[in-house]
């Protein structure tokens, strides 16, 4: 590659996608999407070395036409539909990362996909700087895609973390009262504002919980328990 300034471009890319498969889902939908065109990739190959008549469609040159696509080239078919390109879009990012990235671990874990990077990257490689905006498109529907199909708890995950966050602040709040209540420690029990004090710890315990098992509502579970503090303290004073 003859110019620097698309390099930079390019690692900058890379640098952002190594960003976005930090999470392991998010790593897994490049794979799939990586791997699919890959397998395809070799099985239109393997049509088109035996001569089959009705061989269907190289999914490359849809691929193409998304990369090299310009409005005043007829001979060029327009891109397509956005739900069809964003796979395309995945691959070309995933090759864009591993390519820019090499010594690193991998997105490609297939032998098809990676040998399907290796014929697109010619044609990556040589997009003018003015067509940078494909490849800022492509970022920007695959991160939009991910943020909307890939929340940062799933249906099952967030149902266990509720769980988890009702039964340890019960057990947590249970322990307490036992502890005050059954054992011989009547620092709280005899204190002059000690149903202060036992209140407030116990409004206090489901805000710690919930807010270190449910990091959606972190912020506002934390926050919550200013409240519960203050009360706390106006009991000590």
């Amino acid at each position: 590659m003859d110019n620097p300034e698309y390099e930079r471009y390019l690692l900058d890319i890379a640098d952002d996608v190594e960003g976005l498969v930090a999470a392991q889902e998010n790593r897994k939908r490049f794979e799939h999407h990586s791997c699919n065109l890959g397998e395809k990739h070799a099985l239109y190959l393997k049509a088109f070395k035996r001569v089959v008549k009705q061989m269907p469609p190289d999914p490359l040159s849809t691929f193409q036409s998304v990369l090299i696509y310009e409005n005043d080239d007829l001979l060029i078919p327009p891109p397509p539909k956005i739900n069809e390109a964003l796979a395309y879009y995945y691959f070309s990012l995933a090759t864009i990362h591993d390519k820019m990235r090499e010594g690193y671990i991998p997105i490609h874990n297939d032998t098809c996909a990676k040998q399907l990077a290796k014929s697109v990257w010619p044609h990556i490689e040589n997009l003018c700087v003015d067509k940078q905006f494909i490849i800022n498109a492509a970022f920007k529907y695959v991160k939009a895609d991910l943020t909307d199909k890939t929340p940062a708890e799933t249906e099952q995950t967030n149902a266990k973390s509720t769980f988890l966050a009702v039964l340890v602040s019960f057990l947590g709040i249970l322990a307490f009262i036992l502890w005050v209540h059954l054992l011989p420690i009547t620092c709280l029990k005899d204190h002059p504002k000690g149903t202060g004090l036992q209140c407030g710890i116990i409004l206090l315990t489901p805000c710690l919980v919930v807010g270190y098992f449910k990091p959606k509502y972190r912020k506002w579970c934390w926050g919550s328990a200013i409240l519960p503090i203050v009360v706390l303290i106006l009991s000590l004073l």
